[in-house]
């Protein structure tokens, strides 16, 4: 007869390992119009000649949560932010300047240099600098290929990086990538090459970032430098009526006598 084991078989069941999560390098998750409106709110509660830890700044300003550290990560990235590990945060020098600027500032200039405090975007910069910059989708699986940024976070920070160099004008239509700044001269943000934010971001596809305001409720606009004024597309005509009232005639800025004969008839057909 053939011999039996009379010990239990061994446990093969594969343990249950919990995979690691990927943590990301440092990227701004939020635009550099909605760090100034949330700087702008810290300055406004607290004096910038000290360091407010993060506790009381998230009690003052009612915010807490993973929105809240990637405003305060973001901001310190932008250079709007000062940081002292162990004492907290204050508005910086560079923020005062734009936001109280002197006659002799121009707030584009400042705002631009912003976009060059970032460690990734530096580092963008550098690559992509008078090049073809390729699209949102592409520069999303670049940061995760080559800059250790994961998964949604990837998509975010391709999306609000769009959108800060839209909003600066910094891509041309044919979609050259063209900023001159000196890396150098303006110098790196305050939270270091190495400094992430452990928090699940939000879809790219809906960036709270994008709709910040500033305290007043007026949306925040980067101005354009002085050599770059807007084009002019209408001109206003204004006409003074009764009470201290007024209207504006709008009209194209080369508009002749035949466009104002015909609207001197559209204006007399209301008297009838």
């Amino acid at each position: 007869m053939a011999a039996t084991s009379s010990g239990a078989e061994p446990n093969t069941a594969a343990p249950n390992i919990k995979k690691a999560r990927q943590r990301s390098s440092a990227y701004p998750s939020h635009t550099i119009a909605a760090c100034l409106a949330f700087t702008k709110k810290i300055d406004g509660h607290f004096s910038n000649v000290s360091f407010t830890p993060q506790d009381v700044i998230s009690k003052a300003l009612k915010q807490a949560g993973g929105t809240f550290l990637m405003l305060l990560s973001s901001s310190a990235q932008y250079g709007l932010l000062d940081k002292s590990s162990g004492e907290g945060y204050k508005p910086s020098a560079h923020f005062k300047k734009i936001d109280k600027p002197l006659p002799d500032e121009n707030v584009g200039e400042l705002t631009l240099e912003c976009f060059g405090k970032p460690p990734l975007y530096r580092k963008l910069i550098t690559q992509y600098k008078d090049k073809q910059i390729p699209s949102e989708i592409g520069l999303a699986n670049t940061l995760e290929r080559n800059y250790s940024i994961f998964g949604p976070a990837s998509e975010l920070a391709a999306k609000v990086f769009f959108i800060n160099a839209n909003a600066l004008k910094l891509i041309g239509e044919d979609q050259i990538f063209r900023v001159e700044l000196d890396l150098a001269a303006i110098g790196g943000d305050a939270e270091g090459e190495d400094a992430s934010v452990d928090v699940k971001p939000k879809r790219a596809d809906k960036p709270a970032a994008a709709k910040h305001t500033t305290a007043n409720s007026k949306p925040l606009v980067f101005t354009p430098p002085p050599h770059t004024p807007p084009a002019a597309k209408t001109k206003e005509i204004p006409i003074f009526l009764k009470d201290n009232r007024e209207a504006k005639l709008v009209l194209p800025p080369d508009f002749d006598d035949e466009d104002i004969r015909k609207t001197v008839k559209v204006l007399t057909a209301y008297l009838a």
